[in-house]
């Protein structure tokens, strides 16, 4: 029976059969069953999401820097800066990180408060 071949989770340490046998294993961790490509896509999905994490950050910063920039009224800086935001945007987008429409809508926004310091200056 294909259900007494599975194996449950009950603690990070504790491995239950379906028949309620209990299985010590120390190097499985969080994941509910135990089929090697099921470990695999579990052991992908925790670097893709770190890599993910990883890459919002630094999109974060750069906004941040684009901001700072246009705050501090140096247009040269928030040019460079708002060119860094468009490319960073442009590859989370094509990764599949954020969407299309977040991607524009932050950008828009930048690049509305740039025009203003343009238009100031």
């Amino acid at each position: 029976m294909a259900s007494a071949l599975r194996f449950y989770v009950e603690t990070s340490l504790t491995l239950r059969r379906a028949n309620g046998k209990k299985i010590r294993n120390k190097n499985w961790r969080n994941s509910l069953v135990i089929h090697t490509s099921a470990i695999k896509r579990h052991r992908q999905s925790l670097k893709k999401r770190a890599q993910n994490i990883e890459t919002k950050s630094k999109l974060r910063t750069l906004i941040k820097r684009a901001r700072q920039a246009i705050e501090a009224k140096n247009q040269d800086s928030a040019a460079t800066q708002m060119r860094l935001v468009n490319k960073a945007l442009g590859t989370a987008v094509s990764k599949g990180i954020i969407k299309s429409n977040t991607a524009s809508r932050w950008l828009s926004r930048l690049s509305r408060s740039a025009s203003q310091l343009s238009k100031a200056g």
